[in-house]
């Protein structure tokens, strides 16, 4: 108990300079993987990440293979899935609930609507013109 309580001092009294870690956990064994775990036996647990001024964001990787951040963009408040090295946003959840996709999206169930509306090109003229269609579901 001691000993984490040092840890706990010195984590909250050093002062890193930018891009060093105050806290990095490396694992070099071959005999499976490692991890840093957050457990509570009350009804929820968290972990913070709080970006005071900038970026706060959740880094995934793998040696050699794509990065992704999962993040709060600091300009626009925007829940983001954004893959780094390419430079691409592939999810967005605004700050007033609208969900942007950049891409593709593949459902394999059941999508449930209140309604909903498309607009695509006008086979006959899809420089000039669209067809769009609206819908509202009625009460079951």
């Amino acid at each position: 108990m001691k000993i984490l309580l040092i840890l706990l001092i010195c984590l909250t009294t050093l002062t890193p300079t930018k891009g060093q870690y105050i806290l990095d956990v490396e694992h070099t064994g071959v005999n499976g993987g490692m991890g840093i775990r957050s457990k509570s036996t009350a009804s929820y647990s968290v972990v913070d990440i709080d970006a005071f001024n900038g970026d706060a964001a959740l880094r995934f990787y793998r040696e050699g293979i794509g990065k992704w951040n999962i993040r709060n963009n600091p300009s626009t408040d925007a829940y983001q899935i954004f893959q780094l090295g390419a430079g691409v946003e592939r999810m967005r959840i605004d700050a007033d609930g609208q969900v942007f996709i950049p891409s593709n999206l593949i459902v394999s169930g059941t999508v449930v609507k209140g309604g909903g509306a498309f607009k695509i090109d006008h086979p006959l003229d899809p420089a000039n013109k669209y067809l769009m269609h609206s819908f509202r579901k009625a009460p079951t």
